[in-house]
């Protein structure tokens, strides 16, 4: 009986196990009709950004823009600018749009477009509009995350960078940060995957971690890990299909952070994926038109999917023509 038993415990949890692991999504948006970004919010006191709502359901999918994936408390576009922005002027510095666009397989679809217009010269950052999904710091940490979607670079993204221009030469697509340091909004880890040009006009791919996520000088920056891959193309003025996963370990040889591009694996790293203090990812950065580069920065963004793990088999592209 007492074999029994535990051979019964043993199923149960092993069943209980697999049945975590299932694939389940949790948020998919086309952009489609319902979908609107609402004005820009809450402008900063000191003149140098605001926030702009998603809203709607989108009636491809039936997920609800302002519906919280992840627990979060907003979904939208983050405005960060060098110069002053008000409520007569922000699209001036920062034009954002969901439009009717040539879609990746030809034919119309309807996308997000993002473009930061105005930023600081060359090498100094600030200016920025990510696709933000923002969650409190005390919610449970996401230790497992996919992410896709379509993506285009600007066709003129090379000449828009200058790897003679110190930190003129990269823009950003992905990331993601943790918070919870001292009861606030700001953590100990970031990875981020980021486009760069070398001093011969080459454009390649880096991933990074470091300790970028705002809360320095208490936490000083450090680089914890870089990879890059100089062999994929980074393809520009046609889309192509973006896919993450995560998996947060402060074991190196459990954690993981996972990229392909157009079902091809771009970079599969194992590696440290906590930070110092362990504290919880409370900002995913969907896609961010974040450059030390010339202006206009821009983003085009359709068929977003986020899942709990990979959907399509494990450390599988989930990529179709």
């Amino acid at each position: 009986m007492y074999k029994i038993i535990i051979l019964i415990i043993f199923f149960l949890n092993g069943f209980i196990s697999i049945a975590q692991t299932q694939p389940k999504l949790l948020f998919k948006s086309d952009f489609a009709q319902a979908v609107f970004l609402d004005k820009p919010r809450n402008f900063y006191p000191n003149k140098k950004g605001a926030w702009q709502d998603l809203k709607g359901k989108d009636n491809q999918s039936g997920f609800t823009w302002s519906g919280g994936a992840l627990d979060s408390d907003f979904m939208g576009i983050q405005y960060i600018t060098y110069d002053d922005m008000t409520p007569e002027n922000y699209d001036d510095l920062i034009h954002t749009e969901i439009r009717q666009a040539p879609g990746p397989c030809g034919w119309t679809v309807p996308e997000l477009f993002i473009s930061v217009k105005k930023k600081a010269p060359l090498d100094t950052r600030f200016a920025q509009a990510p696709l933000l999904i923002r969650r409190d710091y005390r919610k449970p940490d996401v230790t497992d995350l996919y992410v896709t979607y379509w993506f285009k670079f600007r066709s003129d993204l090379a000449s828009k960078l200058d790897a003679n221009v110190s930190s003129g030469n990269w823009q950003t697509l992905f990331e993601f940060k943790t918070g919870g340091y001292k009861n606030t909004g700001n953590g100990d880890f970031r990875i981020q995957t980021t486009v760069l040009k070398n001093t011969a006009g080459k454009l390649y791919w880096m991933t990074k971690a470091d300790t970028g996520a705002n809360a320095a000088p208490e936490i000083p920056f450090k680089d914890v890990w870089i990879y890059r891959n100089t062999d994929m193309e980074v393809p520009t003025g046609k889309w192509f299909k973006f896919e993450s996963y995560w998996h947060r370990d402060a074991d190196k040889t459990k954690g993981r952070y996972w990229n392909a591009i157009d079902g091809k694996v771009l970079f599969d790293v194992n590696d440290v994926t906590l930070g110092e203090f362990k504290l919880p990812v409370n900002r995913l950065f969907v896609v961010n038109p974040y450059s030390g580069g010339n202006p206009p920065v821009d983003a085009e963004i359709t068929g977003l999917e986020i899942w709990n793990t990979f959907p399509c088999g494990q450390f599988r592209s989930c990529y179709q023509k």
